[in-house]
């Protein structure tokens, strides 16, 4: 096999494997929500929230204890 034809193959190969995860991962996150179990994506997103949340805290923290900012 040529250089060409395994980065071919490689190529292919990792394409297959990123479309069958990403099925699998769709699937997952139905059944998971359909007896009422959060998803890797929910509790990402719960996270970013949380961390956005923390932000404003301290930015108010902030303005509070220096009422000239």
């Amino acid at each position: 096999m040529n250089t060409t034809a395994f980065a071919d193959a490689v190529v292919a190969s990792v394409k297959v494997q990123g479309a069958l995860w990403h099925v699998l991962e769709r699937n997952s996150r139905m059944v998971l929500h359909l007896v009422n179990v959060p998803a890797r994506t929910d509790v990402e997103r719960l996270n970013r929230q949380v961390a956005a949340l923390r932000n404003e805290i301290r930015e108010l923290t902030v303005r509070v204890d220096d009422p000239r900012r």
